[in-house]
């Protein structure tokens, strides 16, 4: 039911060594059988949540392929960033996951999300 575009997955959680962490990657075949994901301490930049886009090996699906349009980057890389924000300002979220998410022409519409508070 959600508009066409490319599956993407962004997840937080707490590390033991660094703290809120949040990952990035293409979803689908790319995260479950490549694990192709990047990774950053929280909080991020805007100019971190670009280079977590461009630092994965499957970032030119993004960028447009076999004819398809170019995905909006620009929106994802807000998303991570208002994600960051979100578990900076609520310290009781221990882990987010929202897969899939997809990212088209313009946008990114987020079709599944969860949200695990601490105990």
């Amino acid at each position: 039911m959600a508009r066409a575009g490319v599956e993407t997955i962004i997840g937080t959680k707490i590390d033991d060594q660094f703290g809120p962490v949040i990952m990035f990657g293409v979803g689908g075949l790319f995260v479950e059988v490549l694990k192709d994901v990047s990774f950053r301490v929280l909080p991020i930049s805007l100019v971190s949540a670009k280079e977590m886009i461009r630092e994965i090996k499957s970032h030119r699906v993004l960028d447009g392929y076999r004819g398809t349009p170019k995905c909006d980057q620009k929106a994802l890389a807000k998303l991570l960033v208002k994600i960051s924000e979100i578990v900076e300002a609520y310290p009781d979220i221990r882990e987010m996951d929202l897969n899939p998410g997809i990212v088209g022409e313009q946008g990114v519409n987020i079709v599944d999300a969860r949200i695990i508070l601490r105990d």
